[in-house]
């Protein structure tokens, strides 16, 4: 048995997957299925297929079960691409964006071991819930808000998400300690390393237990190369990260503004005291809600020598704009493209919204404030 495990070489041409979906709210557009390739940055589409309705199906086959995620586009509503694990069976996926937010899909023993045994045990599935509850509510409120901004206060939707944030992070730790405990039990090769590559650097794990894996498995074998891989990656996150550290210079990136000039982080910063490196999107619902927090700090200490750097990360130039415009930014408005610089890679940043607090020689005084944080900090800087 754990030679089968073990092997991913092994085909299987008489089987076939099928994914049918149904996501209500979901609309029209387009669905693929895409699955790392063996060679970094790269993926495979191993299917693709077209959302009629809130209704799609896929079909293809793969020769061994395939680390995979369900990507979407062009639907009225787009979800973050959904992690499964790919096998010659009948995969159901269901979903609602109308309530509750909530993704589940069945089928195949690998996605019952890597990743629902986890979505579906009590110790985190109560509190994700209630996460989900606070994150309808806190989308609830602020749809309301970009309707007509007079009709409800910034401060609720801010405590809403603070909310959620903590039952979302209360959730996280105890799903993580789940995993964590499943990969010190299991002695299966294949079960680990999709472990790794699903919830690694979250989930506590040396660099030696994953070359254990590699070597078990074989460096030909195709989780091996995946693995090798996630260990270069996580080790250029690390260090990008420590140059993210209190006292260190930040590195220079250059962005683009509305007219699509180009936009250096060390000319801003040059010019001012104080320079807050914002980093954010329009989808993600935490950062629209720190915003007014970033307005009025800029308000209370822009005469003072404080100025804003915000930074778009949203891949779609248009969902940009269209949320800058809603936003009405006081402070300076730019956009990351990949062609100018990958932010993101640059400084290591895993979750948004971030900041770094800079002076006038670039070198970081705070990393990511918010809300009363932010006020107290630049209140100290300029009263002293």
């Amino acid at each position: 048995m754990l030679l089968l495990l073990g092997s991913c070489t092994q085909k299987n041409s008489d089987k076939s997957f099928e994914i049918k979906g149904k996501i209500d709210g979901l609309g029209n557009g387009k669905v693929y299925v895409l699955s790392p390739a063996q060679t970094s940055a790269i993926t495979d589409t191993l299917a693709t297929g077209n959302v009629t309705d809130d209704t799609f199906k896929l079909k293809g086959k793969v020769e061994f079960p395939r680390l995979a995620k369900i990507s979407f586009s062009g639907t009225k509503k787009k979800p973050r691409p959904v992690p499964i694990v790919l096998e010659n069976t009948v995969i159901y996926f269901r979903g609602d964006f109308l309530g509750t937010y909530k993704l589940d899909f069945f089928g195949g023993k690998w996605n019952e071991k890597v990743i629902n045994q986890f979505n579906y045990n009590p110790k985190y599935s109560k509190d994700a819930a209630i996460a989900r509850g606070l994150y309808v509510d806190f989308n609830t409120l602020q749809d309301i808000w970009e309707k007509d901004s007079t009709k409800i206060d910034q401060k609720i939707i801010r405590k809403k998400a603070t909310d959620y944030f903590s039952y979302s992070s209360r959730a996280g730790k105890r799903k993580i300690k789940l995993i964590q405990e499943e990969f010190k039990q299991t002695n299966e090769p294949l079960f680990k390393a999709m472990l790794v590559l699903n919830y690694w650097p979250k989930v506590k794990i040396t660099d030696e237990e994953v070359v254990a894996i590699t070597k078990t498995l074989g460096d030909a074998n195709y989780y091996s190369k995946l693995l090798n891989q996630k260990i270069t990656e996580r080790n250029k996150t690390i260090e990008a990260q420590k140059a993210t550290t209190r006292g260190k210079i930040a590195k220079n990136f250059v962005v683009l503004d509305r007219n699509d000039d180009k936009v250096s982080s060390a000319d801003i910063i040059s010019k001012n005291k104080y320079t807050l490196l914002e980093f954010w999107a329009s989808w993600c619902g935490p950062c629209r809600a720190e915003i007014p927090n970033l307005k009025k700090s800029y308000e209370d200490f822009n005469t003072k020598g404080y100025e804003i750097l915000g930074v778009s990360v949203d891949k779609n130039r248009d969902q940009w704009i269209t949320a800058s415009e809603k936003e009405a930014f006081p402070y300076i408005d730019t956009w990351a493209s990949k062609e100018t610089n990958d932010v993101q890679k640059l400084f290591g940043i895993k979750a948004i919204p971030f900041n770094l607090l800079v002076d006038r020689k670039g070198m970081i005084v705070a990393k990511n404030l918010r809300e009363e944080a932010l006020h107290d900090k630049l209140k100290e800087l300029f009263t002293n």
